[in-house]
């Protein structure tokens, strides 16, 4: 089957403001609104870390405060001095602390412009945002692959129905989305109380 392509009639438009769940104010939010043939398609969005306003040996600590996510991209893909890539291929693709890098949190393309994976909407769409004037100094973009995004509304459909009925089946069981989130939670608050502690002790 022939791949379509509307790369002329793919257009974008980026939204950004300041991330008040950052630190330093090193982090923006983004809000991407995607349109082919002047017809809605989609959405991104993401958030953008300038590694420069963030103190020596802080990288870690400040994408913790930000969120489970940017925690766990922190620790897997960065060292905790300066927020300095670990990845070769990135370090020799000029990637430093002096540039910004962008997390893409969600990408949705409705499944009219998808066309069964044979379209290049959401290539065209990267691309434009890539070279977007707002990312002009973002030198790496990361996007974990949403495998739910990837399925038919009819596949999401059924996976949907699949989980209410294990959740009735299973009584009050949690979805992993909320267990994580109290996870999350839990942690932050003994994290509190470990530095509460530890003040009391200092003032004794």
């Amino acid at each position: 089957m022939n791949r379509v392509s509307e790369n002329e009639g793919v257009t974008i438009r980026l939204t950004s403001q300041l991330d008040e769940d950052g630190e330093y104010d090193a982090f923006t939010s983004i809000s991407v609104d995607v349109n082919v043939n002047n017809q809605h398609a989609g959405t991104i969005s993401g958030t953008i870390i300038n590694r420069r306003r963030i103190p020596e040996r802080m990288f870690l600590s400040a994408m913790d405060g930000h969120s489970g996510e940017l925690q766990y991209i922190g620790v897997s893909l960065f060292e905790p001095r300066l927020g300095r890539t670990k990845l070769q291929s990135l370090v020799e693709g000029g990637d430093d602390v002096g540039f910004e890098f962008l997390y893409i949190d969600k990408m949705h393309l409705d499944d009219h412009f998808k066309r069964n994976g044979n379209s290049d909407v959401g290539a065209h769409v990267i691309q434009q945002l890539l070279q977007h004037a707002s990312l002009q100094n973002v030198s790496s973009c990361i996007y974990i692959l949403d495998p739910y995004e990837g399925m038919s509304s009819m596949s999401r459909a059924d996976k949907d129905r699949l989980e209410v009925d294990e959740q009735r089946n299973k009584g009050s069981r949690m979805p992993l989305g909320m267990i994580c989130l109290l996870e999350d939670m839990m942690h932050r608050q003994r994290r509190k109380n470990h530095c509460a502690l530890r003040i009391r002790e200092r003032s004794t």
